[in-house]
């Protein structure tokens, strides 16, 4: 969604969960993986939140798109 996508780019997402997935996260990031034929990372919105680096948590946040709601 920035536009620097090429061949070989990963996805990153950021997820909200009403229920925290414990390790199920990484399955379901091996999942998306399978789904979209590339490399998924998986993140937790409130484990970015949670992030002690504040120059790494508010580059996350501000970057983050809302694609379901």
């Amino acid at each position: 969604m920035r536009g620097k996508a090429r061949r070989g780019s990963d996805v990153d997402l950021l997820a909200t969960f009403s229920v925290n997935p414990g390790l199920r996260l990484y399955s379901v990031e091996e999942e998306m993986t399978q789904l979209l034929g590339v490399p998924v990372h998986l993140l937790a919105r409130d484990s970015v939140e949670a992030m002690t680096n504040p120059y790494g948590r508010e580059e996350i946040l501000a970057e983050a798109k809302v694609i379901y709601g």
